[in-house]
């Protein structure tokens, strides 16, 4: 997992596992478009794996951006929403939004 995440971010991004099984992915000077590629990359070429002892491996993922005066409990609240949207809309996706967008 951390070799895909480190080989399909940029050398300015930041990996960070989250949770066992969470993480995080900071995209400094990343515009939301660009943010969703980048996480629409990791998951495409994390489905395409197979995994010793484990097979498969698939990820639902939130994308948000970061707006003027957002805090950053704000933004996990909205990245842990989107996240669960992915899930909900059959999992092995990417769902992105903004403060107000609604998620999508």
């Amino acid at each position: 997992m951390a070799a895909i995440l480190l080989g399909e971010t940029r050398k300015t991004d930041k990996c960070i596992r989250w949770g066992g099984e969470e993480f995080i992915v900071l995209l400094p000077f990343c515009d939301l478009g660009k943010a969703r590629d980048i996480a629409e990359n990791i998951r495409s070429v994390m489905a395409s794996r197979k995994f010793p002892d484990i097979g498969q491996v698939t990820l639902s993922i939130g994308v948000t951006e970061s707006v003027p005066g957002d805090r950053p409990m704000a933004m996990l609240d909205r990245v842990d929403k989107l996240l669960y949207q992915a899930k909900g809309n059959g999992k092995n996706r990417v769902a992105a939004g903004l403060p107000g967008d609604g998620p999508g």
